[in-house]
């Protein structure tokens, strides 16, 4: 279940246009990193006519704004890397910065203060470089 919460959801129709933003995030989420459409993203959300599509435009629109979705490709949308977590995904991975000691191996530090570093032997670390955003 995706615990983004939608904006100004007031009406039944606002409620709908809620359920049909959290899909669309469900949807990219299980995608992973895939490029996708418009058309492609409302095919997933099953969404097939002309004013539905306008419809998931106009979200994509709204969330391309709030930096949930990045602009990829021209016409082309993926999910935003701090969306996906192991709540969207169902997959256990955890996404933070890299610190690489002088003996080769390294930790990723998360942003969350509550979560311990990651340890990661010398032979694991491959072309990453201090600093990098990672996931793990």
């Amino acid at each position: 279940m995706c615990i983004f919460a939608y904006s100004n959801i007031n009406t039944m129709k606002d409620k709908q246009n809620a359920n049909l933003g959290n899909r669309i995030i469900e949807e990219l989420s299980k995608s992973g990193r895939e490029k996708l459409n418009y058309k492609q993203i409302a095919a997933k959300v099953g969404v097939f006519d002309k004013e539905g599509r306008s419809l998931v435009q106009k979200i994509i629109s709204e969330f391309i704004e709030a930096k949930v979705l990045l602009a990829a490709a021209r016409g082309k949308y993926t999910l935003n890397p701090k969306y996906l977590t192991k709540e969207t995904t169902g997959k256990n991975f955890v996404i933070g910065k890299i610190q690489i000691n002088r003996s080769g191996s390294a930790f990723v530090v998360t942003e969350q203060k509550d979560d311990e570093d990651i340890f990661i032997p010398e032979q694991h670390i491959s072309n990453a470089l201090p600093g990098d955003i990672v996931k793990v």
